[in-house]
């Protein structure tokens, strides 16, 4: 089964992200201080490029709040003089079963842009881990949430070793039943729904170290 592109963004360069004290108590293991996740409360987009979105037509974007192409979004900054120079684009990335539910909640014609991660990866891209979100807002159950101290020790016994040095998860199958467990603690937020984290390899590089995590999972 394939996972696909469920859209685009541009998110600061986590080499410079400023930490706020508030997110060290979202995450499951707080040592883990790397801000990249597919929540952009988390892991914020540059000043000027929330703009983007203002007045963006159908074509551009989706509900989502991610744009349907990489292409599109540097259109937009070049168009409303954005400076994204120091931007990190990052892609999300779903089962391509998850499109039909989002086509039918949605409508049709915004998930037509599906790139599979294999073709991500040979255009560049780089998988940095899993994270798992609601999908209203890009909320992570992982690093934006926060955790009740009572059972925040019981979850980090069972998930922290299965984390990269990102706070990401490596593996799929371990990324779904942490999204289950988040689901049944945070109604408001279920389901949780797994989505790849990729970034463009000329753009990050190799900073993410031993980022583990393997696409193919």
């Amino acid at each position: 089964m394939k996972r696909v592109s469920l859209g685009f963004d541009l998110r600061v360069d986590p080499n410079f992200h400023r930490e706020v004290s508030s997110q060290i108590g979202q995450r499951l293991v707080p040592e883990i201080s790397d801000p990249i996740s597919a929540d952009p409360n988390v892991w914020p987009q540059p000043p000027g490029v929330a703009s983007l979105w203002q007045g963006a037509l159908p074509e551009f974007s989706n509900p989502l709040n991610l744009a349907r192409s990489l292409a599109l979004l540097r259109d937009a900054s070049d168009e409303r003089a954005v400076s994204v120079t120091a931007a990190t684009p990052v892609c999300l990335t779903s089962f391509q079963t998850n499109i039909v539910a989002l086509v039918e909640r949605f409508g049709t014609g915004y998930f037509d842009d599906q790139t599979d991660e294999k073709e991500l990866l040979s255009q560049g891209w780089q998988f940095m881990g899993f994270d798992v979100v609601d999908l209203d807002g890009l909320i992570s159950g992982l690093k934006g949430c926060g955790y009740a101290e009572s059972s925040r020790s019981q979850l980090r016994s069972h998930f922290g070793a299965s984390l990269n040095n990102l706070g990401l998860f490596t593996q799929w199958e371990v990324a779904a039943r942490f999204a289950e467990v988040r689901g049944l603690q945070m109604r408001k937020h279920s389901p949780f729904v797994v989505v790849g984290v990729f970034v463009h390899a000329r753009n990050y590089g190799d900073a993410s170290g031993d980022a583990s995590g393997d696409a193919s999972t």
